[in-house]
């Protein structure tokens, strides 16, 4: 009952299984196939570009502390860009009196609004 294959048997059987070109779908199918696994490629890189190009934002430390100016003034403008890029609430809560003569807020007042963080 065991029957040996012939090689040309072999061949035909290994050889690279197709459809009729009259198969359901045809070409277009195969090119709607192939453009829907390019855009998932395409989608897939974009992604992991993102994931490796974006930038990680960093809480201040006791390092970039140093790094204020010390002139009182010069050192609350700064403090205040440091708020507003944590809490743009309490920012907005101290805008109004910005631009009054004297309405800087004072350099502790903003230390201590950015240590509550």
């Amino acid at each position: 009952m065991d029957r040996a294959i012939s090689e040309e048997a072999l061949l035909q059987g290994l050889a690279d299984i197709r459809l009729p070109s009259e198969a359901a779908g045809g070409l277009v199918a195969e090119l709607l196939a192939a453009l829907g696994l390019g855009i998932a490629l395409a989608l897939c890189l974009g992604l992991l570009l993102r994931l490796m190009t974006t930038r990680r934002s960093r809480r201040p430390t006791q390092a970039t502390d140093a790094a204020l100016p010390e002139d009182d003034e010069a050192r609350a403008l700064a403090l205040l860009r440091r708020l507003k890029a944590r809490d743009p609430a309490r920012a907005a809560a101290l805008a109004p009196d910005l631009y009054r003569p004297g309405g800087l807020p004072a350099v502790a007042r903003l230390e201590e609004a950015l240590a509550r963080d």
